[in-house]
């Protein structure tokens, strides 16, 4: 799904796809708390993997547009880092939720937890060229001059090549 996800924020840009990823893998993450067979569970893992693809390519889209590339590697080692720390928190997070309230009541607190930033996102997020906020000065700061990337369509053959 990495591949479709970031044609997807590619074609959608950054704020609506990340913001329907985020909505989609809230909502299969406490659809697990539904499952009643193994079957119904694998289908949820589907979509939960399917919806948290987007993540990602959404992401670096945002640093790309925000950050100018000589600049990008912190916040790209950051958002790394808080999927590190994500990885490392949230088990025992889960454990003791699970232990608290049992394993459907996990899978909804968890998918609840996964719609917080949202609000923030849909608030605070922009483009830097629609941003209402920001400067003419701070927009050539960010752009370096160039208010669209230079881009050229490749063929995937092309890209696998690489």
């Amino acid at each position: 799904m990495m591949m479709v996800s970031g044609w997807i924020s590619d074609k959608m840009g950054a704020k609506l796809s990340y913001s329907i990823a985020m909505v989609w893998w809230s909502v299969a993450e406490m659809g697990h708390a539904l499952a009643r067979t193994p079957v119904a569970f694998g289908i949820g893992r589907i979509f939960l993997g399917a919806g948290e693809a987007v993540y990602f390519p959404a992401s670096m889209k945002a640093i790309s547009q925000w950050f100018p590339k000589r600049e990008s590697a912190l916040p790209t080692g950051l958002l790394n880092g808080a999927v590190t720390l994500g990885a490392v928190v949230s088990p025992i997070v889960i454990l003791f939720i699970n232990k608290q309230c049992g394993w459907r009541v996990t899978f909804i607190a968890t998918g609840t937890l996964g719609l917080i930033p949202l609000a923030g996102w849909l608030a605070l997020y922009e483009r830097p060229d629609a941003h209402p906020r920001l400067t003419a000065e701070e927009r050539e700061l960010i752009t370096g001059g160039t208010a669209v990337p230079n881009t050229t369509n490749v063929s995937w053959i092309r890209l696998l090549g690489h």
